[in-house]
Parts: C-alpha cells; sequence; structure tokens
C-alpha cells in the first residue's frame, strides 16, 4: 500500500509541472495576476518534491524486488536439492549453476529496475491523456490514434528478441559449463599440453556469446529510438493542429503550452513501455528455464513408513533391472545378496553397472523391475533420510568441500568434537 500512494504521488506531482507551465505562460502574457516568480518557486518546489517521491519509490520497489530475488534463488536451489542424480548426470553443471547466476540476476533486474519504471509511467500516461482531452479533446484524441502504430512496431520488433534472449542464455550456459569443465580438468589439460586446443574452444563459446549478444543488443537499441521517433511525429501533428486552434480561438496559446508538455509527457511512459516490452521479452527466456526447471520431477518424496535403525546390513537385489533415460538398460534382472558383515567387490569394465548398484541401494534412481531389501525391508518403505544416514558412501572421484580437513570429515555429523574427527582419520589412514 506504501509504494501504491508513493507512485500515485509521484504521478500526481509530474502533472503539475505542465499545469504551473501554462499559468506561467498567462502570466507573462498578461492573463492572469500572478507574479511569475512565485509559479517559478511553485514549480521548483515540485520538481525536489518529484525527485524525493522517486527516490523513495526506487528505493521501496527496488528493495521488495531483491528479497523476492532472493526468495526466488532459495527456492532454485531447495528444488535442486530435491532431483534425482540423474537429472545432474543428462545435464553440464554450468547449464544449472546459470539458473542461480544469469537467470536469476535478469530476473531480478527486470523486477527491480524494469517494473520499477512501470506503474509511474501508466499513471504518468492516463493522467496526461486526461488532462490533455479537458484542454482539447481533438487534439488528445489525435494522440491517442498513434498508439497502435507504436503497438506494432513493438511488436515487430519484439518478436525478434525472444528468440534472441534464450539464445543468449544457452550460449552463457555453454560458455560457464565449458570453463568450469576445464578448471576441474586443469591438471589433465596440462598434462597433455591441450592448453591451447581448450583455449580455441573456449574462444568460440564466447565468440558465439558475444555475437548473441550483438544482435540482441542491436534490435534493443533500435526500440527506444524508433517509439521516440513516431512520438515526435505526433508533437508535430500536435503543433499543427494547436497552432490551428489557436488561430480559430479555440484555445488559448498557455493553454497549447500546457498541452504541449502533457503531449511531452505521453511520449515519455510510451519509450518507457517500450523499454519494458524489450526487457519482457528477454526476460522470458529466463523464465521459460526457470519454470522448466522447477518443473522436474523431484526424486522419491520421503513418505516411507518405516525408520531403518539397528541395521545389520544384510542386503538384498532381487531381478533388479534399470535404466538411464534414453539409454538400453545398465543392468539387466539383477540378483544379489551380501551378508551382514560381508565385504565384497564388484568388478568389469567401465559402464557395467558398478556404481549404478551403489546409486540405487541409496536410491538415487529407482529400478523399473525388481527390488532392493536391508535387513528384509524394502527400501522404498523406509524413509529416505533414515535409508542414507545408514550408508556410508566413499565416491570414486575426490568430493571435498572448500574448508577444513576437520570440516570436510566431520561433513555427515557437524555436532561432531575434535576427538571424534580424530578417531575417524586413524580409521581411514588419513591420520598423518
Amino acid at each position: 500500500m506504501a509504494i501504491l500512494c508513493l507512485l500515485l504521488a509521484g504521478s500526481i506531482v509530474s502533472l503539475a509541472g505542465p499545469w504551473l507551465a501554462g499559468l506561467f505562460t498567462a502570466s507573462i502574457l498578461g492573463e492572469l495576476d500572478v507574479r511569475p516568480g512565485l509559479l517559478l518557486s511553485a514549480w521548483l518546489a515540485i520538481l525536489a518534491i518529484r525527485s524525493l517521491l522517486s527516490f523513495f519509490t526506487t528505493y521501496r520497489i527496488g528493495g521488495t524486488g531483491q528479497q523476492l530475488t532472493a526468495n526466488l534463488r532459495n527456492r532454485l536451489y531447495q528444488h535442486m536439492q530435491a532431483l534425482p542424480v540423474g537429472y545432474y548426470q543428462q545435464r553440464s553443471p554450468g547449464e544449472t549453476l546459470t539458473l542461480l547466476s544469469t537467470d536469476a540476476a535478469i530476473i531480478s533486474r527486470f523486477v527491480t529496475e524494469t517494473l520499477v519504471r512501470l506503474l509511474p509511467a501508466l499513471l504518468t500516461f492516463a493522467g496526461a491523456f486526461l488532462l490533455m482531452a479537458w484542454l482539447d479533446t481533438t487534439i488528445a484524441l489525435l494522440s491517442i490514434l498513434f498508439i497502435p502504430v507504436y503497438v506494432v512496431v513493438m511488436k515487430l520488433l519484439g518478436k525478434q528478441l525472444r528468440p534472441l534472449s534464450r539464445a543468449w542464455v544457452d550460449a552463457n550456459s555453454q560458455m560457464v559449463s565449458l570453463a568450469q569443465e576445464n578448471l576441474t580438468m586443469l591438471p589433465a589439460i596440462k598434462a597433455f599440453t591441450r592448453e591451447s586446443h581448450e583455449q580455441e574452444r573456449f574462444e568460440a563459446a564466447n565468440t558465439r556469446l558475444l555475437q548473441t549478444s550483438q544482435q540482441q543488443l542491436r534490435v534493443q537499441a533500435i526500440l527506444s529510438p524508433a517509439i521516440g521517433l513516431l512520438g515526435g511525429v505526433g508533437l508535430i501533428a500536435l503543433l499543427w493542429l494547436g497552432s490551428a486552434h489557436i488561430q480559430s480561438g479555440r484555445l488559448e496559446p498557455a493553454e497549447m503550452v500546457s498541452l504541449l508538455l502533457y503531449a511531452m509527457l505521453l511520449v515519455t511512459p510510451l519509450r518507457t513501455l517500450a523499454d519494458v516490452y524489450g526487457q519482457v521479452q528477454r526476460t522470458r527466456g529466463s523464465a521459460e528455464r526457470i519454470i522448466d526447471f522447477l518443473g522436474q520431477q523431484p526424486e522419491p518424496a520421503d513418505e516411507g513408513s518405516v525408520e531403518l535403525k539397528g541395521v545389520r546390513g544384510h542386503i538384498l537385489f532381487e531381478e533388479v533391472s534399470f535404466a538411464y533415460p534414453g539409454r538400453d538398460p545398465t543392468v539387466r534382472g539383477i540378483d544379489l545378496e551380501i551378508q551382514a558383515g560381508e565385504t565384497i567387490a564388484l568388478t568389469g569394465p567401465n559402464g557395467a553397472g558398478k556404481t549404478t548398484l551403489a546409486h540405487l541401494l541409496m536410491r538415487f534412481a529407482d529400478p523399473y523391475q525388481g527390488r532392493i531389501l536391508i535387513d528384509d525391508t524394502d527400501i522404498r518403505e523406509a524413509r529416505l533420510a533414515s535409508l542414507r544416514a545408514n550408508i556410508g558412501l566413499v565416491a570414486q572421484h575426490v568430493l571435498l568441500l572448500n574448508g577444513t580437513v576437520a570440516e570436510n570429515i566431520a561433513y555427515a555429523e557437524p555436532e561432531a568434537d575434535g576427538a571424534a574427527i580424530e578417531q575417524a582419520a586413524r580409521l581411514a589412514h588419513a591420520a598423518d
């Protein structure tokens, strides 16, 4: 409500300027018995008030928009953790991280910069038109006739912005993914002296992003000047018609000054609307990616009725089959029994399904056939958190947090004390 009041007050103050200009003109021409200096002082006060209102409005709306963006990032990150591991196996990490960085930033700029200007522009446009109609209905209607032309121009140029915006986000995602991949692979790149090759790959990705950005900028740069040109044509038509009305006695010179300034107020919101329309097309690409991401099915909800406690560790795979999306089955009809306390090793070539079996045991994915039991309990019936709390995983890839050694050892038990951390290090033969 406070923001709405600030917006209304700002529009009213903006509309007072042309009215004071008309009074000032009438005072100079001797048609109004008011000192010009007094009117100029009032005009200066209006400008100061408008600046203050603009500051408070932008600050309040901007703060609200930033809070919304922070909430969006939290929601995206929450969904990232809820998605199954298989989702990320089909996509590059950069594609997902772009959602949190680039896409969220685009939404943020749209809310805090673009939408901030929209409502005041609409209110100013409506107020300027009503006051123009009060001064001269014919001229006011003539100004409205230009609006369909504005809309057509915005539509034609806006159609080109939407696909370019999606292409820009995709190109940026590819560049980020490549950079992240190369940082991960840096030892191998140096070992095999592939720096030049990877530099060429990055430059190619960066060039694609640059070209898309330039195309996007070209269309965006045309939009606002085109609307400004149409607005200038409208102002010339208004001057021509207004001068004819003055000669015929239908309009006073002071009223003509107010009309002209109100017409300029009409043009400014139209240019703002043109910028907003262009930003909408750019933002739609990011919004579509975010909506598509949030629409991805999360991993099975933690709705199991069984709390796994005092697990002995008897594991049984019964006729288990699994396939990654769009691929042939990785494992078919696997029967495997592991006794409690037994140590086994699964061997085989790459892609044979060794890691897949571990992931199925932890329910990173579910088999499309068969079942897996721990201590005679189907893991689908167990609460997901309790299942994973009873399994320790040492991944085949080194996974380290950007923190201390102690923080890494105690990751699963953040409340562990120093003695427990040291004991764990000794058991893992890492104490030295």
